[in-house]
């Protein structure tokens, strides 16, 4: 009778530690065009703005894709999911150099990535918002420009 009693203690210790738990939040994963466009842009781009065939600005874009969506709020949209984080560098021919940390979302429907401001010493949000429209030409070139202007306005960005 003990040994029965042994054999169903143990039973019910292996069934209970068996069964998942269905309340587990689901992990959140990227969407294969999300995927694909995080795949391209991962790594350094840098490219150079001409205005009236006079050198405008240099700039670098930085972009470290995160393994998953990670949800943040912002000033201006609310809850958004973000998809990695990128520096960006940029040194101007009226106001010498810019530095700028952000979140970034893809959207791929939109052909756009979102940047959201963030503080690079506390990780929190800023009222900072750009988005870029782009254009990935190969492994080594996708070209970018301010979300909305027109076709003459994109800038190739080589990866460095």
């Amino acid at each position: 009778m003990k040994k029965l009693f042994y054999l169903f203690c143990l039973l019910s210790v292996i069934l209970f530690i068996g069964c998942s738990n269905d309340d587990e939040p689901e992990v959140k994963k990227f969407s294969p065009d999300v995927e694909n466009v995080l795949t391209s842009i991962q790594g350094t781009f840098s490219g150079e703005e001409y205005f009236l065939g006079q050198w405008f600005r240099t700039d670098k874009l930085t972009f470290f894709p995160f393994a998953a969506p990670v949800e943040k709020t912002t000033f201006k949209d609310g809850t958004v999911e973000v998809h990695g984080t990128v520096h960006r560098v940029q040194n101007k021919a009226v106001g010498g150099e810019v530095i700028d940390d952000y979140f970034f979302c893809v959207e791929p429907l939109r052909t756009a990535i979102v940047l959201y401001g963030y503080n690079s010493d506390n990780k929190e949000l800023n009222e900072k918002k750009e988005t870029l429209s782009y254009k990935i030409e190969s492994h080594d070139i996708i070209k970018f420009k301010d979300y909305g202007l027109t076709d003459d306005n994109w800038i190739n960005y080589s990866r460095q």
